[in-house]
């Protein structure tokens, strides 16, 4: 198997169990995390089939931000377990991947400058 980028983490199955209790784990209003699992259902599901990916914008994408130690990477953990247990009989199983965003800002500069002529 071919490892990713080192931008990117080791990809974790939706249905992993270091995933499921996650969500539970979310010390939020209950109606905020529903909202949060609607707006990510509705953004995957918009998107399904071939030509979706390509026809369609992007719409959906979340971007977590904030200091160290504040839930980022468990809300993103709990909402990967969710999606999975609404999508897998629908569309296939959920996987998570979580992104380095300093590796991914220095494999977009080195993508730009040998893209340049």
């Amino acid at each position: 198997m071919p490892r990713p980028h080192p931008a990117l983490a080791e990809p974790i199955p939706g249905s992993d169990p270091s995933l499921t209790g996650a969500w539970d784990q979310i010390i939020t209003p209950t109606e905020d995390k529903a909202r949060l699992l609607n707006h990510s259902l509705l953004a995957l599901t918009l998107r399904t089939g071939e030509q979706a990916h390509t026809s369609l914008p992007v719409h959906g994408l979340m971007v977590l931000t904030g200091p160290p130690g504040t839930g980022k990477t468990t809300l993103a953990r709990g909402l990967a377990s969710q999606l999975h247990r609404q999508l897998d009989d629908r569309l296939g199983p959920v996987t998570f991947v979580e992104v380095n965003p300093h590796a991914l800002e220095i494999l977009c500069r080195t993508l730009r400058s040998t893209q340049r002529p």
